[in-house]
């Protein structure tokens, strides 16, 4: 019984390792200038919000839910950002993956969090950006093709996304 769970086990190991590679690889696929795909999602007080919304303008797209424990890092690493995000023009939009609207609002709420979050209710959006796992943080330039694509936000984002 034991040689069977070492071998499920080691089994388990191989493949989670052959998906992150298999992660990266479509991470580093999608810095290559594609088009940011479109799309309107409502947020939290029911209004509507598109990535046209902000044509024009840089966009950080943040994909998450509520559970992750890397997610959350995340949420504070941004909130404490996001006041020089909008002071340099650029737009945050952190999207919300398969999750009902009343858990993420008191999430939202217990968390303070400031920048607006959207709902992908069905994950249509992140499969659209091709996201496999959260949290994925992409860079949209002014001119609407994605610049970077990861699992975290890069110290010199303000350079990257700026320019």
């Amino acid at each position: 019984m034991v040689k069977l769970f070492s071998k499920l086990f080691i089994l388990f190991v191989v493949f989670i390792l052959s998906f992150n590679v298999f992660a990266l690889d479509l991470a580093v696929n999608k810095q290559d200038n594609q088009e940011a795909p479109g799309f309107t999602l409502q947020d939290l007080s029911d209004k509507y919000i598109s990535l046209k919304d902000f044509q024009g303008k840089p966009v950080i797209l943040f994909f998450w839910t509520t559970w992750c424990p890397h997610c959350r890092s995340q949420i504070q690493d941004l909130s404490k950002e996001y006041g020089r995000l909008k002071f340099l023009g650029i737009q945050l939009l952190a999207i919300d993956i398969n999750e009902p609207k009343v858990r993420v609002k008191d999430f939202s709420e217990q968390h303070s969090i400031a920048y607006p979050i959207l709902l992908d209710y069905n994950g249509a959006i992140a499969t659209k950006y091709g996201v496999i796992g959260v949290p994925t943080i992409i860079f949209i330039s002014k001119d609407s093709k994605v610049i970077y694509f990861s699992n975290s936000l890069p110290s010199d984002y303000k350079e990257m996304i700026s320019d």
